[in-house]
């Protein structure tokens, strides 16, 4: 038999609330990421339509 302590339930909830807002900050950072890469999908594609109209 294996005892595996548990915390009290105010602190199960403090840790549930901390995993919570972390997971919110991950989320809002993939979204930024996201928006970033497609826009500098955008500006490369713009760039070489450029380069290739020979504008640069």
């Amino acid at each position: 038999n294996i005892q595996i302590p548990i915390p009290p339930l105010k602190e199960q909830e403090q840790i549930v609330s901390y995993l919570d807002e972390l997971f919110l900050n991950i989320k809002a950072l993939k979204e930024n990421y996201k928006t970033q890469i497609k826009d500098y999908e955008e500006l490369k594609k713009s760039l070489l339509k450029k380069a290739f109209e020979g504008r640069l």
